[in-house]
């Protein structure tokens, strides 16, 4: 993963706390990383640019995604729809 995702997951699972009062994973022996990685559901996290970009896939999502992390790290986000759903992806994020 991207040498800047440790603080960006950190922000992420903080967040996530935040506005729904539970933690985003169990506490790890092994820390915040690799709690993420192991989660028994699919985190994937993409930047701000103006095409986001994926900097975080764990193991279940590139698993669902049929990618490894170099595939999937710098993916524009919106790629990640299907074909056919990507244009009702930009009609959303437009209305906003």
């Amino acid at each position: 993963m991207s040498a800047s995702a440790g603080a960006r997951l950190a922000a992420i699972a903080g967040s996530f706390e935040s506005l729904s009062g539970r933690p985003l994973v169990a506490q790890s022996p092994g820390g915040l990383e690799e709690a993420l990685w192991g989660a028994p559901h699919a985190i994937v996290a993409h930047g701000t640019e103006p095409e986001p970009l994926f900097f975080y896939g764990n193991r279940l999502a590139l698993g669902l995604f049929a990618m490894t992390a170099a595939q999937f790290i710098g993916l524009p986000s919106h790629r990640s729809a299907e074909p056919a759903q990507r244009d009702a992806v930009f009609r959303v994020a437009e209305d906003r």
